[in-house]
């Protein structure tokens, strides 16, 4: 079977990290308590903006054509050296 990624976690879902939290601050000590806080109470999870400054533009990405590096000095033009062009001259 191949791998299937889990969904990730929507606004629809409940925040278990916050829900625990504010549970053991009320005074949940037992799992009874917090089955029935956790029923009464409904903490979702927000969703969370990008993290960080947006990434960088780089020159290949806007212009298809860019290269890097250094510009190569021109072909050798292979038909005068075999034809002897240069020694006739």
């Amino acid at each position: 079977a191949s791998h299937v990624p889990r969904r990730k976690p929507g606004p629809e879902c409940q925040d278990f990290r916050k829900l625990n939290r504010l549970a053991a601050v009320s005074g949940c000590t037992n799992a009874q308590e917090l089955a029935q806080w956790r029923t009464q109470n409904d903490v979702r999870l927000i969703a969370k903006g990008p993290a960080g400054c947006l990434p960088k533009v780089i020159p290949s990405d806007v212009i298809p054509s860019f290269a890097y590096g250094r510009k190569s000095r021109p072909s050798t033009p292979i038909a005068a050296v075999v034809g002897n062009q240069y020694g006739t001259e």
